[in-house]
């Protein structure tokens, strides 16, 4: 038997694999599958046949298999009881194809190895056999990056690990698309850090949503890693906080249930972000400032509401839940309260917690007392708003809402009701529905003077006003841009006060 494309490695060795020691290297590639021990929670990804040739009898046979992140059940197909398991995500994929006659029925393939384990799969429909593969190469190691990728230019992208990994465009021969390319040398790379790294690509590959940043593939050469990524065209949050867009509630609303959608789909697989502030938010296109992306999940872990556990103190001064400060058993309700400080941001212009210092700011975070007078709020807004952000700040986390509740909430009801022009859709003679009328009234008594001339105590503020006039929402925006969010050193990030 001839095999047309050769089993090239560009690693010196097996062991140099960044993923060596998160495979278990067990005497056995397929390990049996104990159905009742090792029920996954995860969903199905693909599930079909496939077909294997044996070494000994030289005879086809099929099988049922089943696609997870991260692993790949084999089922006999007379005997559904006889399963067998193997981990993926440490393995090497490659296509493969044979020129033997023998093979002419089943000729698309593809090779899963790991050392000197290998499995090779076969299908006789090559839209069949695409589809599998275009399944698999997100949960597997590939090769030879240069050849399937053109690296363009180096984009500027917030991180955890300084000096060890790049962001560049990077363009796929295969479809003309761009994609944004993180290169890691995988040498210079911490110990711990390469837990969190090896965690974070290991959550990546779980999460398939519009609101967070999506893993396509992951190659590894030499002394790099590959990690092929969604390509955000837009700006961060943060760099946009001067802009026009956040003029009303309508559209504040749009931004923040983009992100809440996000959490909640995160929450419902048992991840939490733990580091949600306006870096780590980015536009996906600079032309569509509705699509917004959660990126950055290093400090990202999995979590069970069912069973606590400890968890290290993490997040960025300004946006960690009270909680963290006094206990590590917190669940996915510290991003609730992060996604509440950009959400006050928004409204108010203002960061929560006026502090001249990092070390100010973090005493103020743990106490947690934030003012919610509309009369000095950037944009009108109405009750319901004013009601659901202060819901997301509440300090303790069993009176806070997750994301499920957050997400139902009558607010986002009502601003999707609403038109362009903040009237409601088919409300022809423009008078108040019923969700609308407490708010209406309301809104007459006190936010009467929210946008009439007032005095402000100096300091009190992020912004000035001038001769008495009315700054414009762009000029608080631009003044909380470059006055308030300074560098914090590294040890008031995601190693804040870290074991602890």
């Amino acid at each position: 038997m001839k095999n047309q494309t050769s089993n090239d490695n560009s690693l010196k060795s097996i062991e140099d694999s960044f993923f060596y020691d998160e495979f278990k290297n067990p005497s056995s590639f397929w390990q049996k599958y104990d159905f009742e021990g090792q029920q996954s929670d995860q969903h199905i990804i693909l599930m079909g046949k496939l077909y294997l040739k044996s070494q000994k009898t030289k005879k086809w046979t099929a099988y049922h298999f089943e696609l997870y992140s991260d692993k790949l059940i084999k089922i006999e197909i007379q005997n559904l009881i006889q399963k067998e398991y193997l981990q993926i995500n440490s393995c090497f994929l490659k296509k493969i194809k044979y020129s033997e006659n023998s093979y002419t029925n089943y000729k698309y393939g593809m090779r899963i190895s790991f050392a000197e384990h290998k499995t090779e799969l076969f299908v006789d429909n090559l839209d069949y056999f695409n589809n599998w593969y275009d399944k698999m190469k997100r949960y597997c190691i590939l090769q030879k990056f240069s050849k399937k990728y053109k690296v363009l230019t180096k984009t500027k992208c917030y991180s955890h690990m300084p000096d060890s990994n790049f962001y560049y465009k990077c363009y796929r021969y295969s479809d003309s698309n761009q994609y944004c390319v993180r290169i890691i040398d995988k040498y210079i790379v911490s110990d711990q850090n390469k837990q969190m790294l090896l965690n974070e690509i290991s959550i990546l590959r779980v999460l398939n949503h519009n609101s967070l940043c999506k893993l396509y593939e992951i190659y590894e050469e030499g002394n790099n890693m590959f990690i092929i990524m969604d390509i955000l065209l837009g700006k961060s949050l943060k760099s946009k906080l001067g802009d026009s867009i956040f003029a009303d509630e309508k559209s504040v609303s749009e931004i923040i249930y983009s992100i809440l959608s996000g959490l909640n789909y995160m929450h419902q697989k048992g991840i939490f972000h733990r580091d949600l502030k306006l870096d780590n938010l980015y536009f996906k296109n600079a032309q569509n400032l509705k699509e917004i992306c959660i990126s950055n999940f290093f400090t990202a872990e999995y979590y069970n509401d069912k069973q606590k556990q400890p968890f290290k103190k993490c997040g960025t001064a300004g946006f960690i839940a009270p909680e963290i400060f006094k206990t590590k058993s917190y669940d996915s309700k510290v991003d609730i309260f992060s996604l509440g400080v950009v959400f006050y941001i928004l409204i108010f212009g203002k960061m929560p917690f006026n502090a001249a210092n990092p070390d100010q700011l973090l005493l103020l975070n743990e106490i947690c007392e934030i003012d919610f007078d509309t009369k000095d709020a950037a944009i009108k807004c109405s009750c319901s708003c004013i009601e659901i952000l202060k819901s997301m700040l509440e300090k303790d986390p069993l009176k806070r809402p997750d994301s499920t509740q957050l997400i139902k909430h009558t607010w986002f009801i009502n601003m999707k009701s609403r038109g362009e022009d903040g009237r409601m859709k088919n409300n022809y003679f423009g008078m108040p529905t019923l969700s609308t009328i407490q708010e209406k009234s309301s809104d007459l008594g006190s936010r009467q003077e929210v946008f009439s001339p007032r005095r402000t105590e100096s300091g009190s503020k992020i912004y000035e006003e001038y001769n008495s006039s009315i700054p414009t929402l762009n000029q608080m925006m631009l003044s909380l841009n470059s006055n308030t969010f300074w560098k914090i050193p590294s040890k008031y990030r995601h190693d804040l006060i870290n074991g602890q």
